[in-house]
């Protein structure tokens, strides 16, 4: 079987990340030929990049807006590219279908098998009537926790953290991340708890969200515990969440978060706000310690639980263990083998009886 996959190949994005952990654990499976979603959407030919999509037997899709918005119309940008593809599609959805009449005909394609990643993306095809298959899955994990004691000692002396306790947010600075609340539930937290924002901007926007969290710091006095490592490369992830105590994931939303599946694949106890896809991972591995959204006295409640008790956070790393060992990437490709495999002898049925 061929795959055409679109997907980002560019440095610095976790969806490119995501997909340069996939891709060896699905050619072992299929051939896999990728159309790059690296050009600026407002200079693409996209139904020029549709049409080259047809040249296999399933089209692979790694959907995101941004890879069709450039203040234009990203609706009709990927209803041009989506409707020169006549071969079968495997769609993850990265994102949630936009509210637009221009999804309607790609909603209703029955040769689509949609791919979520979080409750909000398949509630939402669903509450669109999206035909074909929609499989919800938790996003893969390619992290371990691999990282030396050495190497956490150097770390932990080039970022200043000394004998204190750290508290982490990783992956790129996004203003959903819940970064001011995190400050604000600082101050009820002992005054050895430092916050380490593991990671920096990857655009404008990011780098606003990192000021609005350093000014809120210095507004609340504790400026001193915020600790900003700056963009982490691969090898540098697990020595960050391997220095961190406890790992926090107060998100606003999500749509699935890659940065809390490395911090579960590095094994690191994690509370997250209660949004309904965190929920549904707590509910299936026992891995995350709940706590309302937007309550920054029960973020801070959650996180000195965690750090005083040993008995629940040996629990929490149990149980990211489970998680690891049941969502990997070979995992991941193996399902989208199979989706693409029924996708491609369904159509070669319908040829056939035709």
């Amino acid at each position: 079987m061929r795959v055409a996959l679109f997907a980002p190949t560019a440095r610095r994005c976790g969806i490119a990340d995501y997909v340069r952990d996939l891709r060896p654990h699905l050619e072992r499976r299929c051939d896999v030929v990728v159309v790059a979603a690296d050009g600026r959407p407002d200079a693409t030919d996209f139904a020029g990049l549709g049409t080259v999509m047809n040249d296999a037997d399933v089209a692979h899709v790694q959907y995101e807006h941004a890879f069709f918005c450039e203040n234009d119309a990203p609706a009709d940008d990927v209803a041009r590219f989506l409707g020169q593809i006549t071969i079968p599609v495997v769609m993850t959805m990265h994102c949630p279908p936009l509210d637009d009449d221009a999804w309607r005909p790609i909603l209703d394609r029955p040769d689509t098998t949609w791919i979520a990643h979080a409750a909000s993306v398949s509630n939402a095809l669903r509450a669109r009537c999206a035909r074909g298959v929609v499989d919800q899955t938790p996003l893969p994990t390619s992290h371990r926790p691999t990282a030396s004691e050495e190497a956490i000692r150097s770390f932990r002396e080039a970022h200043g953290l000394g004998r204190r306790r750290v508290v982490a947010i990783f992956g790129f600075t996004k203003r959903h991340k819940g970064y001011v609340l995190a400050v604000e539930a600082l101050r009820a937290m002992p005054d050895d708890v430092v916050l380490l924002i593991a990671g920096g901007p990857q655009d404008a926007r990011d780098a606003a969200a990192l000021a609005d969290a350093r000014d809120r710091a210095a507004a609340c006095g504790v400026s001193e515990r915020v600790r900003v490592t700056g963009y982490l490369a691969g090898p540098d992830v697990p020595v960050a969440l391997g220095a961190s105590d406890v790992v926090l994931a107060p998100y606003e939303l999500a749509h699935g978060s890659a940065s809390l599946a490395a911090a579960l694949g590095c094994e690191r106890p994690v509370v997250a706000t209660a949004l309904p896809s965190f929920r549904d991972i707590e509910a299936a591995f026992g891995c995350l310690q709940l706590f309302e959204p937007r309550d920054g006295r029960a973020l801070a409640e959650a996180t000195r639980h965690l750090l005083s008790d040993a008995a629940s956070r040996r629990r929490r790393i149990a149980g990211a263990r489970r998680y690891r060992a049941a969502h990997g990437f070979d995992a991941l490709a193996e399902r989208l083998h199979r989706h693409g495999a029924r996708l491609a002898g369904r159509r070669a049925r319908a040829a056939g009886a035709a």
